[in-house]
């Protein structure tokens, strides 16, 4: 699903150039639950950009679903995420003019799919948001954007989520359910997901758990209890 040679990332800093990822190699198979630890700083939101096409690599190749992402220009990687990528991250983005309805249908709706709300109402049940089909963000409590925020990145059945720590802005009762909920539709969408987390009880629940440190993979351990 995801293969990384030799990636490095290096953006410009009022200090100069800065190397944020550095010769970075990785695989992901299909249907692997993968959690990608470190401090801050590390590289870890970079290296989700890079695997999402948000980011260019400086050096290196990034091949995601069969498809190399280096030379492709915005649009075609618009239209691969679109097609391909569900992204979950730490803040909502919803849109507030928009219903729990209408924001779960965006990537349905822009890749033309006629029962785009009618797929997004199924979607918005599975994550036990049937009530709230017809509210608004600020009618929505920060677990209940979140769900949302769910349904929207799986609405479009993607191969690959990427979960950059999703449950940041929840409380713990709010953040275990979401992640038990994560984990559940991957599992049942057969979706690889890449969690990005600070939270070892979630990282063990994953099949692997890649840590990073200086913008190196430092370990990459498999996981024996879930």
């Amino acid at each position: 699903m995801i293969s990384l040679s030799s990636v490095w990332l290096s953006l410009e800093s009022q200090a100069g150039i800065v190397d944020i990822l550095k010769g970075v190699d990785l695989k992901i198979s299909a249907g692997e639950s993968v959690s990608i630890t470190g401090p801050s700083g590390a590289g870890k939101t970079s290296l989700m950009m890079v695997v999402g096409g948000l980011e260019r690599p400086t050096r290196g190749e990034v091949e995601v679903a069969g498809s190399l992402l280096n030379g492709q220009d915005e649009d075609a990687l618009a239209r691969f995420r679109r097609d391909n990528i569900g992204i979950v991250f730490q803040s909502f983005h919803l849109i507030p003019t928009m219903t729990a309805l209408e924001n779960a249908a965006i990537p349905l709706e822009l890749s033309g799919d006629s029962d785009a709300f009618a797929k997004a109402g199924a979607e918005l049940r599975l994550v036990g948001l049937e009530h709230r089909l017809n509210h608004y963000p600020s009618q929505l409590s920060g677990g209940e954007q979140q769900r949302v925020a769910l349904a929207r990145a799986l609405v479009a059945q993607p191969n690959l989520i990427l979960a950059d720590e999703p449950t940041g802005n929840l409380d713990g009762e709010n953040s275990i359910k979401i992640m038990e909920l994560l984990f559940e539709l991957c599992r049942k969408k057969g979706a690889t997901l890449v969690l990005i987390t600070h939270q070892s009880d979630l990282a063990a629940k994953c099949h692997r758990n890649i840590e990073l440190a200086d913008g190196l993979i430092v370990s990459d351990t498999t996981n024996t209890v879930q």
